[in-house]
């Protein structure tokens, strides 16, 4: 068999780019080599944001790293369904949920797939959302749209300097540069895959603390008030669309009218059962209730979770940035 060496013509991908500040410009290395190393696809970036000159200014940077780049002075809110006509994804790097929001369910109605990208804090760890979304997974969309939406109204007026200028902390100026290392492996190993419509590497929503390792994200249904322990169990395994293996972790987004609490869990290595603070939560099989003791630890381990993770409420908001 006779394999031939001519290179081919790479595949044009069009590429809408949300946002042209902070967080577009510190992910444009990961697109340029992108580029660069990929024999299969050319991306075509077209870079959209409101404020004057910024996105014109970030596609002339993009041109001079090998990109064929173009712009757009306009809100997200202007992009119509004929703008994603040739679209093979889009990408949102907005400073605010709500912006991320309306990127996502634009793209979604067009039938394009999506990956955004959010910076977070709550005068503490900084947290960043990761979200690749097919349009047709529509269970997903509807827990990503519900949680941008709570995470909206929990998020003061405030732009990137909280987070990452004179008015923020060492803790986040420091976890910056490994969130951003997060950020670009996620768009390096999902974008090929959403360009390809071939399986993801990540779970649609997934969140990093402080720059480390993203783990999944599972966005409860809006509820009245906060679950007891094995309530919020139980609606996590209902929820739980990721395979996940023992040992592994994840986060479980809870939101009700005061706000909304994130908790750490984990699928114990031992017996596979759901753990918060290597406390079950729910009774091993054959059990017809959780022992007393277990429960009442439980119950404390939910309540430290509740502090080590995070509550983020009107009066406990957070700031956020691209």
């Amino acid at each position: 068999m006779t394999i031939s060496s001519k290179p081919k013509s790479r595949t044009l991908v069009p590429l809408p780019m949300f946002g042209a500040h902070r967080g577009a410009a510190l992910a444009l290395p990961a697109a340029a080599r992108f580029n660069r190393e990929s024999a299969a696809y050319e991306l075509k970036p077209m870079y959209v944001d409101p404020i004057p000159n910024r996105a014109r200014l970030l596609a002339e940077r993009a041109s001079e790293d090998g990109l064929d780049a173009r712009w757009a002075e306009a809100k997200v809110e202007d992009w119509r369904a004929a703008d994603f006509v040739d679209a093979k994804a889009i990408v949102a790097h907005t400073d605010r949920p709500g912006t991320q929001r309306t990127a996502i369910v634009a793209a979604s109605k067009a039938q394009v797939p999506s990956l955004a990208y959010l910076a977070f804090s709550q005068d503490g760890p900084l947290f960043g959302l990761l979200v690749v979304l097919r349009p047709e997974d529509t269970h997903a969309l509807e827990r990503v749209v519900g949680f941008l939406t709570a995470l909206e109204v929990v998020t003061r007026r405030s732009g990137s300097s909280a987070l990452f200028g004179d008015q923020s902390t060492s803790q986040t100026r420091t976890a910056e540069p490994k969130l951003r290392e997060r950020f670009a492996e996620h768009f390096t190993q999902n974008l090929p895959r959403v360009i390809a419509d071939v399986e993801l590497e990540s779970a649609p929503l997934e969140l990093s603390r402080a720059g480390q390792a993203s783990v999944p994200l599972v966005v409860l249904p809006y509820a009245d008030d906060w679950r007891d322990p094995q309530s919020l169990a139980r609606d996590v395994l209902t929820e739980l669309q990721t395979p996940l293996s023992r040992g592994d972790n994840f986060v479980v987004a809870e939101i009700v009218p005061a706000g909304m609490r994130l908790h750490d869990f984990r699928l114990r290595a031992t017996d596979g059962r759901l753990a918060v603070s290597g406390t079950p939560l729910l009774p091993a099989p054959g059990q017809a209730d959780i022992a007393p003791a277990v429960r009442r630890a439980a119950e404390d381990a939910l309540r430290r979770s509740a502090t080590i993770s995070a509550t983020f409420t009107r009066t406990s908001a957070i700031a956020t940035s691209d």
